[in-house]
């Protein structure tokens, strides 16, 4: 325990791993590694908790984790996440274990309220999202509020998922995404 809180200290003070942390909020990170050139940025605020699993590595530059007003992220064990990666969330993430984030996926469980055509700027909409185990995300790939991604999917690179997905071993590619192929093992 004290080994892994000396190592994130040692990102810190070397740039690579920030985090910004109010006293109502949690971050739990079980040892996570920075492969290469590697860069995060973790905010959580307001009563918010983040979890990050046991050997979870993040490659790249720009990865940003953020739980706003009281919500949750909770990142599974084996996860990889590459560089330029934003996962914002206003209620609930959760992703299972082992899976893979390419580059330049966003993840997010909010929009904009829209009132009368108008949009709210500090009103939101949030939905809780869960990916499943074994999911291995294209990318490019967009994951909005509302989204379930079973376990041992996969989703193309530029997919835009806006919906629930019941099927697992299953191809989900698109704008917005259907289900494009079953692979049943």
């Amino acid at each position: 325990m004290i080994k892994d809180k000396l190592r994130i200290l040692m990102y810190i003070l070397d740039g690579r791993l920030k985090i910004h942390k109010d006293k109502d909020s949690k971050i739990n990170i079980d040892g996570l590694r920075l492969m290469g050139d590697a860069q995060i940025d973790i905010k959580c605020t307001n009563g918010s908790s983040i979890y990050i699993g046991r050997g979870t590595m993040i490659f790249g530059k720009r990865v940003n984790i953020e739980a706003n007003d009281i919500s949750i992220i909770h990142i599974g064990h084996g996860c990889q996440i590459h560089s330029d990666v934003n996962i914002t969330a206003r209620k609930k993430i959760k992703i299972g274990n082992e899976c893979l984030i390419a580059k330049y996926v966003y993840i997010l469980d909010s929009d904009h309220a829209i009132k009368e055509g108008v949009i709210q700027p500090n009103k939101f909409i949030e939905k809780e999202v869960f990916i499943g185990d074994n999911v291995w995300i294209g990318t490019k790939a967009t994951i909005l509020k509302g989204s379930l991604i079973p376990n041992y999917c996969v989703v193309g690179a530029n997919s835009l998922i806006n919906k629930e997905f019941n099927t697992f071993y299953t191809l989900i590619a698109g704008t917005p995404a259907i289900e494009k192929k079953h692979n049943n093992i």
